[in-house]
Order: C-alpha cells, then sequence, then structure tokens
C-alpha cells in the first residue's frame, strides 16, 4: 500500500513538472531577451545623443549621424540581420571594438540597415542661417524687443518657433536581432507594428502566425515593414528600437534637409 501511494505521488510531481517546466523556462528567458532589449533601448538614446551632436557640427549629414550612432551600438548591434549567427561581436579590447565596428560599418550598407538615423527638424525650406543667427529665411529677426508684459512689440507671438529653425531633432533606430531562442518569436509576432500606421500594435492587431507571409506581402509602401515581416518568415526577428534627441545646430545644412517628417511615433 505504502509503496502504491509512493508511486501516485511520484506519478502527481512528474505530471506538474511537465506542466510548469515549460512555463517556468519561458518566464526566465522571456526577462532575457526583455532585458537585453531593454539595454539596447538606453544604448540606442545614447547613440541619438551622439549622432545629433555629430550632426549639429557636421553640416546634418546624415552619414555622420549614422557613423556616430554605429559608433556607439556595436556593443549591441549583434552580427547582422541576415546570416551572420546571433550574439555580439568581441568588444574586450580598443582593436577589437574597431575591427567590430569596419565589420558593421560595411554590413550597414544594406538594406534593412543594422543602425540608421532620421532627421526629424528643421525641414527644408525651414532652417536658420546659422552664419548669421540674427536672420532666417524669411528675415524675421531673433533679437526681438520685448515690452514690460513680456510680449514682443512688434505683434510677433511666434517667436519662439523661429529659434526652432537652428534645433536639429533626430531619430536613431537600431533593428535589433533578438538572440533567445522560442520567446524572441513570441515577443516580435506579439508587438509587431504595422510601420506605416505610425503606432504598435493594440490587441486586436497582433499578427497571427499563419499570416506572416501574406502579412510580408501586403505590407504597403513600408520598406521596413515588408523587410522585418519577410525576416521573420526565416526566422530572423528584429525589433525596431527608436530614440530621439534635439540640439542646437553649430554649423549650417550641407545638404538639404528633408521634406517632410518621417520620423516615427509609436503611441498616439
Amino acid at each position: 500500500m505504502k509503496k502504491s501511494v509512493r508511486t501516485k505521488i511520484r506519478g502527481q510531481v512528474a505530471v506538474e513538472t511537465a506542466i510548469v517546466m515549460p512555463l517556468f523556462v519561458f518566464v526566465i528567458l522571456g526577462l532575457l531577451q526583455l532585458t537585453l532589449m531593454h539595454q539596447a533601448q538606453l544604448m540606442t538614446k545614447y547613440a541619438a545623443y551622439k549622432a545629433v551632436r555629430a550632426g549639429s557640427i557636421g553640416r546634418g549629414k546624415v552619414d555622420v549621424m549614422r557613423r556616430a550612432a554605429l559608433n556607439v551600438l556595436v556593443p549591441v548591434a549583434g552580427r547582422g540581420l541576415i546570416g551572420m549567427g546571433n550574439g555580439v561581436y568581441e568588444t574586450r579590447s580598443g582593436t577589437s571594438y574597431v575591427i567590430a565596428y569596419n565589420k558593421l560599418k560595411i554590413l550597414n550598407a544594406a538594406t534593412p540597415k543594422i543602425v540608421d538615423v532620421t532627421i526629424c527638424s528643421p525641414l527644408n525650406g525651414n532652417t536658420d542661417d546659422f552664419d548669421n543667427p540674427l536672420f532666417n529665411g524669411t528675415d524675421v529677426k531673433f533679437d526681438k524687443k520685448y515690452s514690460l508684459n513680456g510680449q514682443p512689440d512688434d505683434g510677433d507671438k511666434d517667436g519662439w518657433k523661429t529659434s526652432d529653425m537652428s534645433k536639429l531633432s533626430v531619430q536613431v533606430t537600431l533593428n535589433y536581432r533578438m538572440s533567445i531562442p522560442f520567446v524572441n518569436g513570441l515577443i516580435w509576432w506579439a508587438a509587431f507594428a504595422d510601420e506605416h500606421s505610425g503606432q504598435f500594435v493594440k490587441a486586436n492587431q497582433v499578427v497571427r502566425l499563419s499570416q506572416k507571409n501574406d502579412h510580408g506581402r501586403n505590407s504597403g509602401g513600408n520598406e521596413l515593414s515588408g523587410a522585418l515581416a519577410g525576416l521573420a518568415s526565416q526566422h530572423i526577428y528584429v525589433m525596431p528600437i527608436r530614440a530621439g534627441y534635439a540640439m542646437r545646430m553649430q554649423s549650417n545644412f550641407e545638404d538639404a534637409p528633408p521634406t517632410s517628417n518621417n520620423c516615427k511615433v509609436w503611441f498616439k
């Protein structure tokens, strides 16, 4: 009788373990993946600062800002989006860091880019001459004389808007390749956003696994959405991580700024 009871208890423990263990392992792996993504988010914020600083003194060149951001993100950027395996390059010494940066700079020429920079503002036709800061393109003076109540005495109510013409605002996107197996796919399919909608998915917009190929074909005109959906169909899960920063320009734009603001806003 006692042997029979012990056998039943052992069987019960085995069944409970079989039920709980997969969930427990999933939680641990999920926490590990989210921690790595949080680290990447913090690094992306710093990369946005370095990028806008490089752009403010580098005449607003996107290539200069992209290289500055990539230089910061080498430890978390991975080994590329297609092939090359998971994980990151070794960066334990200055020499290994330079080697990793040069490899990523070559890989970053492909589409989609591992690290990209988008100018949010100012837009073309709405910039200021840094060499002559008293005037902008429409000859509106910055040195307004103010009355006692603090309002411009010449009727200009938008003096703060003219000062934004010399402020560079950028958004850095790190296309982060998730490396923890099993949970990377679940996190991606639960969080993937239709990029041209400008916001992350809500509960009723979760992409079903059975729809992944159709979603890749019906991603509209958004190149990044289609590319990420295509990679997901190959079991390569890449999550866009974005951060923005703004800084006063310290040099004039060499190339014309964009005509529209293509920076992404996740939540409305």
